[in-house]
């Protein structure tokens, strides 16, 4: 699994002194916390399932500033993302507290110095187009508090459910870990696959970066190579003809560790300090006085490639060519989808267990 720049300092609630209702808030949020982690971890994570002739659409080249009448809320309900009109609506508010100002989304998670370690309420945001290759482009401001993961990352719904019941896709990651924010971390998955093999296909980079400051983040996805940057520097090429299983046995015969489906570029902040991956994402977080940890997003920036890999004002996500909307850019669908269930990996919450986080918040926030 494991930011041009003016000085900006991380999003952060001042601290304050809490009352003794705020105190027993606190409790009593800490409870359903609790309950939510006892669902998520008893729930299973099935298979997304796509509704019958839904389209991926197009891949669009634009600049993504966040406006909040241009996001659509899922408000718990992930089948709700199929028919969402992308012409109307940029990106989908999947879960969690995101507040839009002047253009920037805020991402925080929620917790308090009661929450148990990796029971925080994290917030995530997806693009409501597809893109299969392009240069993806995102400015953030990572968190720094240790156990807390800032991620901009590629997530595709083609997937593949491992022997161990886990379901793993086609995606590709940058992962800041606030345990090393200097170092931020890449990763790559398959949904090709038959086994995660963690550990084997990503890491730190080399170099660092300034912590506590916004940078420019990319993601450079062609058919034969993907690259990964920083405010224009590459600190790591992968090669589709040398990305290859850790154990042959994982792939099919000459498939490759590779990303090649259609694929969301999702936005998100989330709890690592749970469990094993505390030694990874650092932790317990050290909330403090804090109700929440923040991290701003100013835009992404979205740069289509067609099939080749030569930029494009346009092309069909399913990379059939220049287009495949023939109506207004609507994501046409009949069927129906399961809710969503994502996986701990990610900060991703069963939908019982978000349910039960958000009633956490409501009641910190009270």
């Amino acid at each position: 699994m494991p930011l041009d720049k003016p000085h900006r300092m991380p999003h952060r609630i001042p601290p304050h002194t809490p009352s003794r209702g705020r105190s027993l808030r606190v409790a009593a949020a800490a409870a359903v916390v609790a309950a939510a982690m006892h669902a998520q971890a008893v729930a299973a994570e099935p298979h997304t399932t796509l509704p019958q002739r839904f389209s991926t659409g197009d891949c669009v080249t634009q600049r993504l500033r966040f406006d909040a009448g241009r996001v659509f809320d899922l408000a718990g309900t992930d089948s709700r993302r199929f028919t969402v009109d992308r012409t109307q609506f940029d990106f989908t508010k999947d879960y969690g507290a995101v507040a839009i100002a002047q253009g920037t989304a805020v991402l925080s998670l929620v917790g308090s110095s009661a929450t148990p370690a990796g029971g925080a309420l994290g917030a995530r945001l997806s693009t409501t187009r597809y893109m299969l290759y392009g240069r993806i482009t995102a400015r953030l401001t990572p968190a720094v508090d240790p156990g807390v993961v800032s991620t901009f990352i590629t997530w595709s719904d083609f997937q593949n459910t491992l022997p161990s019941g886990e379901i793993i896709q086609d995606e590709i990651d940058w992962e800041i870990v606030g345990k090393n924010p200097a170092k931020p971390e890449t990763n790559l998955f398959t949904g090709k696959a038959s086994d995660y093999e963690r550990n084997s296909h990503g890491g730190p980079i080399a170099g660092n970066i300034t912590v506590g400051e916004p940078h420019d983040f990319f993601i450079d996805w062609k058919p034969d190579r993907i690259e990964w940057g920083v405010d224009g520097v590459v600190h790591r090429t992968q090669l589709k003809s040398q990305s290859v299983a850790a154990d042959p046995s994982h792939l099919p015969p000459g498939a490759f560790w590779f990303s090649e489906t259609p694929s969301r570029v999702q936005l998100s902040v989330w709890d690592g300090s749970g469990g094993a991956q505390q030694v990874w994402a650092g932790g317990p977080i050290a909330w403090g006085d804090r109700p929440q940890i923040s991290v701003p997003f100013e835009w992404v920036d979205i740069q289509c490639y067609d099939s080749a890999g030569s930029p494009v004002p346009r092309w069909a996500a399913d990379g059939s060519g220049p287009t495949a909307e023939t109506g207004a850019g609507k994501a046409s669908t009949t069927g129906a989808s399961n809710s969503v269930w994502r996986s701990a990996r990610h900060g991703h919450w069963s939908a019982p267990a978000a349910a039960l986080l958000g009633c956490a918040a409501a009641v910190l926030a009270l």
